[in-house]
């Protein structure tokens, strides 16, 4: 932390802040500012936004921001602002000047966008007595803004969702705690496998990767196939906790890759005693310097569509629930755990936490076609049809009578649908779509299905001989109340 005192001057026309100006980063330096007609003074906030990929913390460009004073938000017109590279300047008249305690808010029109950090020292200006006309005045530290958390995806149908575990790797991890990370984090990996989902893997400690052995970074690697899946578990496996906290360093590294996430989940056991400054792991002398470093890094990630879910597990050190908000977002506790920007645990229940994130191994939906001439016998549907349908917990999935019809095969003719099944955010529910068939009237004997082998689907679960050519819908990752359903045919 760098700390200066402004000396005050009195002239008009003078630029000065009331009292310490702490420098808890490194922002764009502002260009020029409108300098104040000699009926107002001008109030300007630097704003703090997303880390770039350099140290530099960028304003949060666009944000639209309220003048308050003394709790009191000022509706006319010269009391808004939208923040720009030298963040926010405000023009009040002297009339609306004196005596007043100088603050901002945001804007009833972006709320849903930003929302403001609170720090120690407040983002403030104070004037106790008839300015004059003319002068400047800057609040002594950066207003810290947070990117609202992006809303949950569900993309295990056509593309896949990429995920990237965001994780602490110190020395108080040690013991019971990386055993836990490392069982429940290969257990998600698990539940991803056969979907066309990729993870990528991040760690911190006092810098990232962490200082720890084997904790390098990894790239998005698929877990369609058990080879992807065992290739991420055997990197998770190696990880060793060693050295301080800095979560500064982990968020910003996951910001920083090429590769974009659908979420981060951020775990970790402790507050962050560390913030990266100059390029350097830098210790973190006061509670500001790591709201504005973390929160500017979270923003990086948030910036670019990715969701950031934090799990707080066995805090120790007296780790301040404000800072999960900080990087995440306000919601926790609510009775859906997918609408949850964060979650605070300890390891024994962890792995119940983070698996409902992925809600088991894709839910398996049979859909089967029958031969209502032959004794309800069950026949190949017609090759190459995918379908991708989307739905929440509760609602129909439908599957529709076209998509019936599009499977049908050569030699039968569509009859009926029963059954249909509900997205659910169950994992253990098996549910079967049964579409009834009936031959077509002289067309050549189609065969069915040779009940006696048994097929894999692309979760890895091993299904009755007698479904052999069932085509399997896969019920994605259920996340957000969302669900994603894609439908393949079965292949020996």
């Amino acid at each position: 932390m760098i700390m200066s005192i402004r000396r005050r001057f009195i002239a008009a026309g003078a630029v000065f802040a009331v009292g310490i100006t702490t420098v808890l980063g490194m922002f764009h330096a502002p260009q020029a500012l409108a300098a104040p007609g000699a009926n107002e003074i001008a109030v300007t906030f630097t704003v703090s936004g997303a880390r770039g990929t350099d140290d530099t913390i960028n304003p949060a460009m666009g944000a639209h921001l309220q003048l308050v004073g003394d709790g009191v938000a000022y509706t006319e017109p010269w009391a808004y602002c939208t923040v720009d590279a030298n963040g926010c300047q405000f023009l009040i008249p002297l009339s609306s000047a004196a005596n007043h305690k100088f603050s901002v808010a945001v804007a009833p029109d972006s709320a849903n966008a930003w929302s403001i950090i609170p720090t120690d020292i407040p983002a403030r200006v104070t004037i106790s007595e008839s300015p004059l006309g003319g002068t400047s005045y800057h609040a002594p530290i950066a207003v810290v803004l947070s990117v609202a958390n992006p809303q949950m995806v569900s993309n295990c149908g056509e593309t896949g969702l990429k995920m990237a575990f965001v994780v602490d790797l110190s020395g108080s991890m040690d013991g019971a705690g990386i055993t836990s990370l490392k069982a429940a984090a290969s257990a998600y990996v698990d539940a991803l496998t056969g979907t066309d989902s990729s993870v990528a893997l991040y760690t911190f400690s006092g810098n990232s990767p962490a200082s720890g052995a084997n904790s390098d970074a990894r790239p998005l690697t698929s877990v369609q196939t058990q080879q992807g899946a065992d290739q991420v578990k055997s990197w998770i496996s190696l990880w060793t906790p060693d050295g301080g906290t800095n979560w500064d360093s982990g968020l910003r590294a996951a910001a920083n890759s090429a590769d974009t996430y659908d979420y981060v989940i951020f775990i970790t056991d402790g507050e962050p005693n560390l913030v990266i400054q100059d390029g350097s792991p830098t210790p973190a002398t006061t509670n500001d310097l790591l709201t504005v470093n973390d929160t500017a890094s979270a923003n990086a990630l948030k910036a670019k569509g990715t969701r950031i879910i934090a799990l707080g597990v066995a805090l120790q050190f007296g780790a301040d629930e404000q800072r999960f908000v900080e990087i995440s977002g306000p919601v926790h506790g609510n009775s859906n755990p997918m609408m949850n920007d964060y979650f605070l645990t300890n390891w024994q229940a962890f792995s119940d936490v983070l698996l409902p994130m992925v809600h088991g191994s894709c839910q398996i939906v049979n859909v089967v076609y029958v031969d209502d001439d032959n004794d309800g016998a069950i026949v190949t549907p017609a090759e190459g049809t995918t379908t991708t349908l989307t739905g929440n917990p509760g609602e129909d999935v439908g599957f529709t009578e076209q998509m019936a019809r599009d499977g049908v095969p050569d030699g039968y003719q569509f009859s009926s649908i029963d059954n249909v099944a509900t997205f659910s955010s169950d994992p253990d529910v098996s549910q079967t779509i049964t579409v009834h068939l009936t031959r077509v009237p002289d067309s050549p004997e189609v065969p069915v299905t040779d009940t006696g082998d048994q097929i894999v689907d692309t979760g890895g679960t091993t299904l009755p001989a007698n479904m052999a050519w069932a085509w399997l819908a896969i019920i994605g990752c259920v996340l957000a109340g969302a669900a994603g359903l894609r439908l393949r045919n079965a292949t020996r």
